[in-house]
Parts: structure tokens; sequence; C-alpha cells
């Protein structure tokens, strides 16, 4: 919503990535430009992916912008999770290119255009660029191209047809595998490629021991995989996780070469399944299973949780400097749920004994985005006796995010106080 993190190796210079996920990825981009939605429906409309059709088809003399990368675009990208097709018809200049290539679009000043990239992040900057130099009917598509595919839109007419893709598999949505789950004679095969440390929940990190599996599903670590991909049975639908889409995207990939005819991918893996609000996933829990106790929790239900026991204990692990807002990287400076008390990770440990009477009640924890982070202080909570762990999917940033792409849910905003302005 969306990672998760964050788990990868970054740099200014984003020399090297292991794995992305959504809010790792908007991580990225934030580098490059602060996270705002003070633009929103100000100097542009923002508008939901389902009224993508409607709003087109009312404006026949639009301009459809895609503002991702060529490789993105062409489903060409080095990093096979951030393949998603592109929208047919929409033009392609990449944010970063985009104040050279202006001059270019001077015939649509006065006419609707609408803007997306993946997650929603690329699209609000190209837009304010676009706005400042003289736009007037700009439109952001909320959520990205992803949301389409998580939230199950890619079935509809117009959008199914819309969508242009050069890959070899197919994406399949949360909600339509729980309809596959719930019907026993679908003849679907799940397959989970993560490492064997992470499905047997072994791993030195955390946070891949704390996301757990969809249920019935089988194992097969990608270099397994790699070496033998006739483990695969023939004659099933084939469906495959991980973590976030990344290493599902390249055994997809591998297995269509192989020629098996019917492949998909849960689009964002486990990380968008957790991610999801149990009102859009009915089966989320039933057919979910973990390792470990530690419950993960979306946004959503993180306000559901806060509305019905505003008392209830909230700790933030990040940097003091994050929680006040005045770190030096202004991007981290996003405010702070409201009545949270900020432990820093680095100093939990020691600080055990200020919070021993919560042992007994619910403890929602959060980090900054989707990091390992609010996993290592779950660990240490849990390792310590308290018993019933919570940790925010996406932390505050996926808070804010899904204020402001998710329809009705606005009042996730409510949660979030001292965003500096520069921030808002």
């Amino acid at each position: 919503m969306f990672t998760h993190y964050f788990k990868m190796v970054i740099s200014l210079q984003i020399k090297s990535m292991r794995r992305l996920g959504l809010i790792t990825f908007c991580l990225l981009l934030m580098v490059k430009g602060q996270t705002q939605y003070k633009n929103d429906n100000v100097l542009f409309k923002t508008i939901d992916p389902s009224e993508v059709c409607k709003y087109l088809a009312e404006n026949p003399a639009h301009l459809l912008l895609d503002v991702r990368t060529v490789g993105e675009y062409n489903d060409t990208s080095r990093f096979a999770g951030l393949n998603f097709g592109h929208l047919d018809g929409a033009r392609n200049i990449p944010v970063a290119e985009l104040g050279q290539k202006m001059s270019t679009l001077g015939a649509y000043k006065n006419q609707p255009v609408f803007v997306y990239c993946s997650h929603s992040q690329r699209s609000r900057r190209a837009l304010k660029q676009l706005a400042d130099s003289g736009f007037t009917k700009l439109y952001n598509i909320n959520g990205g191209i992803t949301a389409v595919y998580y939230e199950n839109l890619y079935q509809e007419d117009c959008l199914r047809d819309m969508l242009k893709s050069n890959l070899n598999y197919r994406f399949i949505s949360p909600q339509e595998l729980c309809k596959r789950l719930d019907n026993p004679a679908t003849d679907t095969y799940i397959l989970d490629v993560r490492s064997d440390s992470a499905w047997q929940g072994i791993s030195l990190n955390p946070q891949e021991n704390a996301f757990g599996r969809i249920r019935g599903a089988h194992h097969i670590s990608l270099p397994a995989l790699r070496k033998d991909p006739a483990q695969v049975p023939e004659g099933q639908d084939i469906i495959i996780t991980d973590l976030d889409g990344t290493e599902a995207a390249y055994a997809a990939t591998l297995l269509a070469k192989r020629g098996k005819q019917s492949v998909y991918v849960l689009v964002e893996g486990i990380d968008r399944w957790l991610a999801m609000n149990p009102e859009d996933l009915p089966c989320k829990y039933n057919k979910y299973e973990s390792n470990l106790p530690i419950q993960i929790i979306s946004a959503a239900e993180a306000y559901k949780f806060i509305q019905k026991d505003p008392t209830m204990h909230i700790l933030d692990i990040r940097t003091a400097a994050e929680f006040s807002g005045t770190h030096k990287d202004v991007f981290r400076n996003i405010g702070r749920v409201e009545h949270a008390i900020n432990i820093p990770l680095d100093s939990l440990s020691n600080s055990m004994s200020a919070i021993q009477s919560w042992k007994e009640e619910v403890v929602l924890l959060y980090g900054f985005g989707g990091g390992i982070e609010p996993f290592k202080a779950a660990s240490m909570l849990l390792a310590g006796g308290f018993k019933e762990v919570y940790v925010l999917q996406d932390g505050i940033f996926g808070l804010r995010w899904t204020a402001h792409n998710k329809a009705g849910q606005a009042r996730l905003s409510d949660l979030v106080t001292g965003v500096p302005e520069v921030n808002q």
C-alpha cells in the first residue's frame, strides 16, 4: 500500500536493490522529492482508478501521461517487480525528463491531462510541474497502475482492454485469489518462492519471519526453482507468491518460458495481502497463516483499533528527530500518530522497565515505512513477555498514503499530527 523496510540496499545513488515493495519504492522517490498531498484537489484533481474509464470517456481530447521509467512502461525494468504493463494510449515521459520535454505538451495546456505512475507518488510530482507550467485541467490517478490490479479492476471491460503488457504471465488480485481458495473445484497450485529461511521463519531478518503465507501454499525457493522447474506440476493454474512481488515476477517469467500456460503473480505478494482492509478482503485471515505471534495490521484496521480504544498503547520506534519532525533528511519528517510515545529502537532494550505495565495489554507499534525496524521491536517485546503486539503495516508513511490514495479512507488523516508544512 504501498513494504515495506526497508528491504533493499539504498544509497542516494541507488547503487543496488534486493527487493522492492510499495513503500520501499516510494521512499526512493522521496529522496528527490518529498511526499506531499497538499496539492491534491488544489492544483489538480485526484480520481480513484475505478473512475478512470468514465473520466476518459467524458474528456475525449485528453492526454494520458505515464511518468514511470521507460523500462517500467515497456516491462523491461531490471527490477522485475515494477513491471505492470501500461495503459493503452498513454504517452511515456519519465518524471525525471518532464521538465526538458514540457514544451512538447503545449497543445494540452487547456485540455484534460491524466497522469499515473506505479503508486501515485511520481505522478504528484509531475502534476506539480505541469501546474507550475500553466496546465489547467490536471488529474491524478490515485494508487497508480498497481491499483488497477490490487483493487481488482483489471477484469472490468474498459481497463481490461486498456491494459497492455509484454509480460508472459498475468497478475491476480488478493480478491480473486480469495474466490479461488473458496472454490475447491478450482484447479490451482499456489507456489511461494521465498527463501527457505523466510518460509520456515528462521531468517536473520525478523520482518521475513513475521510475514506469513497463503494457507495451502507449496514452497519452492526461487534458486531451487531455477535449478529444477519441473518440480511444479503440469495442468494447473500456477499462482506465485512471495514477500512483495519481486521474486515472484522472476519465477513467473522462468516458468512461462519453460512452457507453463497459466502463470499468475499475486500482485505485490504477501505485502499487499497484509495491507488490505478486511472489508475489501474477507478471507484475509482465514486463508493466511504465520510463523510468529506478531500481528500485522493494515492502516484501516489500525484506525478502527484506535477509535475503539483511544487510550491504547501506541509505540513509535523511529528516532527522536523523526518523531519530532526535525530530521536532517526532510522527507522523513511526516508526522506521528496522535498520542503515540516515542522510544527509538536503539533505546528499547534499556527502556523496557518504563512500559512493563503494558505487558498484558495491546501494543501497536510502527516505524517510518515497511522496514525491518518495527519487527525487531516487536520481537523484543514478545521476548520480554508482552502478550499482544501489533505492527502497523507500512508505518506512518503507509498510513498517510492510504488516507490520500484509497477511496473512503480520508479519515485516517485524523490519526496523524505534527506534519511539517513542507511535507503536508
